[in-house]
């Protein structure tokens, strides 16, 4: 059995894992404008791939998750926009898997 040993909530851009990981999904809420997060593979949007984009209009809660968990193998950025959301990204580092 699987289970999950990592997750991360974060309300602005950065990193949210630097080593490889496997991306189960996100759950967004927005501020007050509404607002978006967008998954990289990697340490920045610049020299990344796109995973997902998921907009939340205002004061709204959405979720995302990929068909199927997705193997990352240069790390997992998010690029936060709006006011005062709150994102959980949930994942596994590799090394937690084997």
């Amino acid at each position: 059995m699987n289970i999950l040993t990592g997750w991360r909530v974060i309300s602005e851009s950065g990193i949210v894992h630097e080593a490889p990981c496997v991306l189960f999904g996100v759950s967004f809420t927005s501020g007050v404008l509404g607002d978006s997060v967008t998954l990289y593979e990697g340490q920045s949007a610049d020299a990344a791939r796109k995973i997902a984009t998921v907009k939340c209009k205002a004061l709204d809660t959405k979720s995302w998750a990929p068909p199927s968990p997705l193997a990352l193998s240069r790390g997992l950025y998010a690029a936060v926009s709006g006011t005062s959301p709150e994102v959980t990204v949930f994942f596994d580092p590799v090394d937690a898997r084997a």
